[in-house]
């Protein structure tokens, strides 16, 4: 398995840093698991900051479990100043 997660600024003039990371094979799925659990909670901070819930969105809630199940395919998470693209391939 190999995971590829982004962290990219949506705007510029925006303060903080960008990153990827690429995670392959068994020994690294746990690390892959933490990134993509701390995405998750950041998506779900900023959604509750401005006032909506993740239950609002089905869309969202099965992105968000496909995810943290590491399904194949590929997901964003906008944060507000940042976005998480993350990319999980079998």
């Amino acid at each position: 398995m190999k995971v590829t997660i982004e962290h990219k600024k949506n705007h510029e003039h925006i303060v903080g840093k960008e990153w990827k990371e690429v995670y392959e094979g068994d020994n690294e799925e746990k690390f892959a698991t933490r990134d993509i659990q701390e995405a998750v909670e950041e998506y779900e901070a900023n959604l509750n900051a401005n006032g909506f819930e993740l239950g609002d969105d089905q869309d969202k809630v099965n992105e968000v479990y496909a995810v943290t199940e590491l399904q194949e395919g590929e997901y964003s998470f906008d944060c507000g100043d940042f976005t998480y693209y993350i990319t999980i391939e079998k």
